[in-house]
């Protein structure tokens, strides 16, 4: 990772392939609709959904929104996102509705990268 000179503020061309964010946005069948880095996808039960990247993520930062795969507002509900047990390149997502219920709902997941602060990334 190289500092834009004179900024001060990290840009997208600073950081290398490797350490982008991956993203994956998933059908509510638990198919990759489109992504950046994710690798597979599945619905493992009414709500709950695997995502897989091309890297570790284990130690990255995770951040989920129910969201149509297209245009147009999903309807609301709940969404929480945890790193894979005993899968570094997973994630799982359930999702809910407003009731509390386990649903099946189209999602947009982002696994931001670590940067520590003597720049490295982890």
């Amino acid at each position: 990772m190289n500092v834009s000179e004179g900024s001060g503020r990290i840009q997208h061309d600073d950081l290398t392939p490797a350490i982008r964010p991956r993203w994956a946005v998933v059908g509510a069948d638990g198919s990759l609709v489109r992504d950046r880095g994710a690798t597979a996808s599945a619905r493992t039960v009414a709500g709950d959904y695997e995502v897989f990247f091309n890297r570790d993520v284990s130690e990255c930062d995770f951040v989920a929104t129910l969201g149509n795969p297209g245009a147009g507002n999903p309807d609301p509900g709940f969404i929480v996102v945890a790193a894979r047990v005993g899968q570094p390149n997973g994630v799982f997502v359930a999702t809910s509705n407003t009731a509390g219920a386990s649903t099946d709902r189209s999602f947009h997941l982002q696994s931001g990268v670590l940067i520590r602060a003597e720049g490295t990334a982890g």
